[in-house]
This record gives structure tokens, sequence and C-alpha cells, in this order.
């Protein structure tokens, strides 16, 4: 930088050079100044901040609000209860209409109110056209198997 200033005298390059005092210090106390002011904006935000959180009923009074918690846990259990007592309901009204359905298709049910089941050689036998004159079938009955005899 000195390259790029001239002066005439010696002392007038020492002006150059050395900032002028004064003109330092206003801007110091600037400065200073205006960190004093943003400190203080930021003391009463805070000071503020505490007097809310003093004031509130958490600070003065925790066991209520504990209390208000406590509750408050209380009544999400109940609801809870509620919720799964009726779904363990509903569950149950299903699995027993399931159960009734299966019930309804099952072959021994069938069987219980009169049908049979005509086998040969262990087939099933569906159609009355499947069996012939002289074939030998093993009729299932609900209580116990028999042996027949296709006449026609």
């Amino acid at each position: 930088f000195v390259a790029d200033r001239r002066a005439a005298t010696p002392s007038a390059a020492a002006e150059i050079v050395v900032p002028d005092r004064a003109a330092l210090v206003r801007s110091l106390k600037g400065a200073a100044a205006r960190a004093e002011v943003q400190l203080r904006g930021i003391l009463n935000i805070e000071r503020r901040r505490l007097r809310h959180l003093v004031a509130s009923a958490g600070f003065r009074q925790p066991l209520a609000k504990i209390g208000q918690i406590g509750q408050r846990l209380d009544d999400v259990l109940e609801r809870m209860r509620v919720i799964q007592s009726h779904r363990l309901a509903a569950s149950g009204a299903r699995i027993s209409s399931l159960s009734k359905q299966l019930e309804a298709l099952n072959p021994k049910g069938l069987m219980e109110r009169g049908y049979v089941r005509v086998e040969r050689d262990g087939v099933p036998i569906h159609r009355g056209a499947d069996v012939s004159a002289g074939d030998t079938v093993r009729l299932h009955f609900a209580d116990s198997p028999r042996d027949a005899r296709i006449v026609r």
C-alpha cells in the first residue's frame, strides 16, 4: 500500500498511515452503543420469556399440571379400552358368523339332514350317468358307510 500513496513530508505520511484517533474513538463508541442496544433488546426478550414461564401454571403449580396430564392419560387409556372392547366384540361376531357359514357347508351337517355321499372305488360320484346297472358303490351316511349295487 506504501507505493500507492505519496506524501510530501514524513509527518504527512504519518498522518495518512495512522488513523485519526478521534474518528477511531467515535467508531468504537458507535459500535459499543449498537452492541448495547442489541444486548438490551435480547435481555428484554429473555426477561419477558422468563416472566411468562414463571407465570405459567406448570411453574406455579407443577403437581396440578402433572395431575392434569395424568387425567388426560387416563382418558386416553379408557378410550383405548372402549375401542378395543368394540373391536373384540365385532371380531367375535364376525367369527361367529363365519363359523355358522362354515358349519352350513360341512358335509357331515348335510348328511345329518339325510343326504348321502356316493363313491365308487374311492372316487366321488356326482351324477347318475356316472354309474351303470350292476356297479357296486359305497354310500356314506351320517352314522356309517354301506355298500350298494345299482339295479337300473
